[in-house]
């Protein structure tokens, strides 16, 4: 019994995940203040409500000091991709921002084997590959690219464990 209400309360928690990253879109796309201003009160709103999470669950904020540099880092790569995801939103689609968002494994899957120093797995860099080429089919301006690729990567996905080597 306990196992199933943990399945609902994670099914639920991804859920509102899901809503959240979603509306990132919108919130980009549609709000009229300069794209510094939404991304300095959304930040600013996720530290009180992390805050107000913290000190609810008790939850220590120290540091340890050789994380700092990570730390400083990784919340520069975050500004930096608040500020072109936000901006690129203004400049495109709604559609076209959510495809790009959800992109991110692509790039997790590329850089974990430089981070983490684990081996690269070629099932990776393919399945990158076709959601490149997924992209590529919903970007507006490459509309023949659909005509040219589509048949491809049906007969792909027809016989897929082989070119992959998986059943082999």
């Amino acid at each position: 019994m306990k196992s199933k209400s943990l399945h609902i309360n994670h099914l639920l928690e991804i859920n509102l995940a899901m809503i959240f990253i979603s509306t990132s879109g919108a919130l980009g796309r549609y709000v009229q203040l300069p794209v510094p201003v939404t991304i300095a009160s959304r930040a600013g709103l996720a530290f009180l409500f992390l805050l107000l999470y913290c000190k609810w669950k008790k939850i220590s904020f120290r540091i340890a000091k050789k994380d700092h540099p990570i730390l400083f880092l990784s919340g520069i790569f975050m500004g930096v991709h608040w500020l072109t995801y936000f901006y690129a939103l203004q400049l495109s689609s709604v559609a076209i921002g959510m495809l790009s968002m959800f992109t991110y494994p692509i790039i997790t899957a590329l850089l974990e084997p430089l981070i983490l120093k684990t081996p690269f797995q070629r099932i990776h860099f393919v399945l990158g590959l076709l959601v490149l080429a997924e992209f590529i089919c919903w970007l507006p301006t490459l509309k023949p690219a659909i005509h040219i690729l589509w048949p491809w990567v049906l007969v792909f996905f027809r016989h897929w464990p082989m070119p992959l080597g998986i059943l082999s």
